[in-house]
Order: structure tokens, then sequence, then C-alpha cells
């Protein structure tokens, strides 16, 4: 057998995946084991992975519990606290993984990957799929490349990711798909191979500290609104699955509107195929993007109680593939170069662009670092932000340099100035923080105006400051420091 060289942690729910025939009734129920379930796959053991096996449930994917699922991301946590674990694979029925890999997702804080899979075919059937799904997935959980991407779906040798994916056949092998954006990666040869733009992160979700029931209301041709009125005292929330880009026949407005002042309500559209970003609205009535009563899209409607905030998710805009560049000849080599290339580059993958607005009185990067983690970006760029400071620290020295090639680690102090400035957002995968890098242009308004540039070490808002922040979803940026020049943390990719 192969020496392990990374780990891999099995939880198995039960579901089709693990189904024998039952002797009595002649049926199919959920019987094997975990270990039972990789003894089918002869090739983990050569794989160089190793396996921590564990029985959680068993029980038809159907019959799952948020309880279930809230206990099993308990125990995904706890073992991946342990810091022995490179990645998690779960195996369930098919019914639920959507919404298992969804929920799971949310409330997943680590770097590991989580892999969702299961069967379509029971073990007992020609050309079960099970053995090859749970192999694929298993290397998809021990992939580095996949840190960080939070938790996926794998079958039939697809990963998906699980703010995307959907079951969209009753029967077929390949029944999960990613209708708006397609797989994120394949298994191909034992390796993952990537054919998408990896997922941007969320922010993380915490357990409910109370049960809630929340209903689900599907609008339909000729709604009359009757059944609408029965949700009224026998709900915490409402998740409305209306039209198209989210249309609701004029006689539910009235309707909704009367829920949305006791309890949160979401309009979603029906569809589950849309090209829009994830959105956070707020407000006390429908916002309509047509003349028509009841046109509103899901990107612009919220009904929410005072005090509630509701997100409105919906699969990410595919990004749009660019046409292959011609190779350009490589310039000649320099002579008195060690052979290190001296310029990074690496063509980015965007996600969402924000708009950000710190007040008075802000600590600006710990505002930012608010934001960021708020809103679930790792890393980005800042074009541009404009703002005021009462009080800044910048690199700067007012003595003699006494090596003028050495980065200076001294500090000048500056009040009440003006400033225009830009800077990266980068990556620790060691501790999970953001690594700003910002340089400002600073004026200073009791010196006519009199200017500073350099790099900004930290600053206190006067008045506001206004931002704009570009997500960047891949490659992993990171800022690791360099002993060769300095220790000077320099951008890396990848």
């Amino acid at each position: 057998m192969t020496e392990s060289v990374r780990n891999v942690a099995v939880f198995s729910l039960g579901g089709t995946i693990d189904m024998t025939t039952d002797p009595i009734t002649g049926g199919v129920v959920p019987a094997l084991s975990a270990h039972e379930l990789l003894a089918a796959v002869p090739a983990l053991a050569t794989s160089g992975i190793g396996l921590k096996v564990r029985d959680f449930r068993r029980l038809p994917g159907a019959s799952l519990t948020f309880e279930d699922l809230t206990a099993l991301s308990a125990a995904i946590t706890a073992e991946l606290e342990t810091e022995d674990v490179d990645g998690v694979v779960i195996t369930q029925g098919t019914d639920t993984i959507e919404e298992t890999a969804y929920l799971l997702d949310l409330y997943h804080g680590h770097e590991q990957p989580v892999v969702v899979t299961g069967a379509m075919r029971n073990p007992t059937l020609p050309g079960a799929d099970g053995p090859a799904n749970i192999h694929a997935a298993v290397l998809a959980a021990a992939d580095p490349g996949l840190s960080g991407v939070g938790c996926l779906v794998v079958l039939g040798d697809e990963i998906h990711s699980a703010r995307t994916v959907r079951k969209s056949h009753t029967t077929s092998p390949a029944a999960f798909t990613s209708p708006a954006c397609g797989p994120i990666a394949r298994i191909a040869e034992n390796r993952v191979r990537r054919v998408g733009c990896l997922p941007s992160r969320g922010p993380l979700v915490r357990a409910p500290d109370r049960a809630a029931r929340f209903g689900l209301y599907t609008a339909t041709l000729g709604d009359d609104g009757a059944l609408l009125d029965l949700w009224d005292g026998n709900c915490d929330g409402l998740v409305v699955a209306a039209f198209g880009v989210g249309h609701v026949p004029e006689r539910l407005v009235e309707g909704l509107t009367k829920l949305a002042s006791r309890i949160p309500v979401v309009l979603a559209s029906r569809i589950g195929n849309k090209s829009s970003c994830p959105t956070r609205t707020a407000s006390p009535a429908p916002r309509r993007t047509s003349s028509a009563a009841g046109s509103s899209a899901p990107e612009t409607l919220a009904l929410t109680r005072r005090g509630y905030s509701c997100t409105l998710c919906s699969p990410r805009a595919p990004t749009e593939r660019r046409s292959a560049r011609p190779l350009l000849p490589a310039p000649p080599a320099d002579p008195t170069s060690s052979g290190d290339p001296r310029m990074r580059s690496h063509e980015l993958t965007v996600g969402r662009t924000f708009g950000v607005t710190f007040d008075h009185g802000e600590d600006f990067f710990e505002a930012l670092s608010t934001f960021c983690r708020d809103n679930g970006v790792r890393q980005g760029y800042i074009p541009s932000f404009i703002g005021a400071f009462a009080e800044a620290e910048i690199v700067g020295a007012c003595e003699k340099l006494a090596d003028p090639d050495a980065p200076v680690w001294a500090k000048t102090y500056v009040t009440n100035v003006e400033a225009f400035g830009a800077g990266t957002l980068a990556h620790d995968p060691a501790t999970g923080e953001i690594l700003p890098h910002i340089h400002v242009s600073a004026g200073l308004k009791a010196q006519s105006a009199d200017g500073r540039t350099s790099h900004l070490l930290s600053a206190k808002v006067q008045f506001l400051s206004e931002l704009m922040v570009v997500e960047v979803t891949s490659p992993t940026m990171t800022r690791p420091r360099n002993p060769d020049l300095y220790d000077v943390p320099l951008l890396t990719f990848g």
C-alpha cells in the first residue's frame, strides 16, 4: 500500500450509495457501512491518501433533518480542528445533496474542502456509480488546489460549487449540473483539472440559536392569493418562488406586503437558472423593475420585518471566456540575471464589485477588515479611494537613509489630510486574515495642501472615506515575505 501523504475524513449518512437488498421485503435499504463502501474502491489503496472513516447516519437522503446536518457540521468542524485532515467527504442519498452541500457551505469556516457525493444507481444494479463517485470525491477533497473553496458536490467526475449545483434528472448518472455556469473542475486521469472559476465564499453563518419554521410558496398561473393567506400566523418567515425574474401576480402584492410587516419575506425566482449575482436588499415594500404591478426582480425586492435583513441568493454569472492570446517571443536573457523572474503576472477572474464608505471616526484598516469579513471577500483590488483622515501614519523618515536600496521601516505622523489612494487585498492562508497593501497621496490641509505620498500604515477617518473594492475569485493572492529582498512581503499569484 502506498504511504499516505494526504488525509481525508469520510462521513457516511446512508442513501442509495450504501443500499443493499432487504432479504425480507426484496426492496433496497441503507445497509452498507462506510468501511464497506470504501472497500469497493480498490484504487484508493494505492492513491497515497489516508482515510479516516465514520458511520454518522444510515438514512435515505429524503429523511435527513436540519438537526442531522447541524450535528454533521459540528462533527466536521471538530475533525478539521485536529489539523491532521486535508479534506472531508460526505456520502449520502442524492435526493437532498444540494441542500446538504449548501447548508454545510454556510457553516464551513475552514480552508479544507468538504465534498458531498452519492450514487444514482445502488450497488445491486448494473453500472453502479457509487465506487467511481467515492474515488473522485476523495481525490477532490485531497487536492491542495481546492483549498479555500468551501463545500463542493462531486458526481460523474464533475466538481460543482455547492451554491450552483442542482439535481436536474431523476435517474441519470449525470443528474447533477450547475445550469448557470457549469462545473468548476473535472476529475481526469486521477487528477483535478480546472475548467471554470473557483467560487467566492460568502460570509460565515452560525447555526441558529432557536428553531424557526420557514415556508416555501410557489407562485402559479391564476393564483388568487387564497393559499398565501394560509401562511399568515403559521410561519416565522416565507420564501416566495416567483415567475421569471421575480414577477408575482398583482393580486399577491397586498398579501405579501401584509405578511412582510410581521415576518421576513424573501422573493426569488422559481427558475433556478439565472445570471445574477448574490445581492442584499431590505425594503418595506416591493420595488418594481417594470411598470406592471407585481413586477419585481429577485435582485431588487425583499420584503422584510423591521430588524431583519434578507439575503437573496442566486447563482453567480458565468465568467466570460476570453480567446487565447498569441504567444509573444521570450525576451533575450539578461546575462546579469540570476535566472529568477522579476515580474509576476496572472490573468484574474473578477467576482463582485462593491462601493464602500467608512464613517467619521472609524479606524480605516479595522473598517476594511470588517467589510471583507462580512461580505466574504478574501482578496481583490482597491482601484481607488478618496477621503479625509484626522490622523494617519505613513512610511517615511526625516534623517538620511543609511542604505538607500533597503526598504524604509520608519514612519511619519500626519494630521488633517485629504487623501487619494489605491491598493490590493491578499489572503494569509495560515491565519485566514486579509493582508491589505495601501498606498496614498495625502495633502496636508493646514500646510497649503502640501503633499505626502507613501505606504499607508494606519489612519482614522475624518468625515468619510469612499472606496471601490473589486473582488478577485482566482487565482489565490498571497503576500509571502521574500528573505532575499529584505524580508519584504511581495504579492504572489496562485
